[in-house]
């Protein structure tokens, strides 16, 4: 449990890293986001107003940031998946960071790109079947 608490922390805080913002300030659409009808920080945003390599590149480091510190305790830490404890707390922190990030007063994006990578780093063929709904969803709403 108590290396739970340290990867939970590492998890809340490269999740609340909102790499929207980061992408369209390196991409030259510094207030991108902000012109966005919802405001949203979040990877459909980057793509609509920063443009595809914005976009692209927000998705990957979205991502990870849900990828890494969940793949990291899993294997590092070498426990079963069934059996630990602190596995929730590990899984809930990166989505948490990006939907109440600390440094932009607890206001970020939905977290779903985070969610993705969460699913990716406990199994690959989840992740495929989630995208599959998402775009279904997406497809006959035209909402994401």
């Amino acid at each position: 449990m108590p290396y739970a608490v340290i990867y939970a922390l590492i998890g809340y805080l490269s999740g609340s890293v909102l790499y929207a913002e980061v992408f369209c300030g390196i991409f030259g659409r510094k207030n991108a986001i902000e012109q966005s009808r919802d405001a949203n920080p979040g990877t459909a945003n980057a793509f609509l107003y920063g443009g595809f390599w914005c976009g692209i590149c927000t998705l990957i480091f979205d991502m990870a940031k849900g990828f890494v510190p969940v793949y990291a305790y899993v294997h590092m830490t070498q426990m079963n998946l069934a059996e630990s404890n602190g596995l929730a707390l590990v899984l809930a922190a990166p989505v948490a960071g990006h939907i109440f990030p600390v440094w932009r007063h607890f206001k970020g994006g939905k977290g779903i790109a985070a969610t993705a990578g969460i699913i990716f780093s406990i199994d690959w063929r989840l992740t495929i079947l989630c995208l599959a709904v998402f775009i279904l969803i997406v497809a006959v709403t035209r909402y994401v």
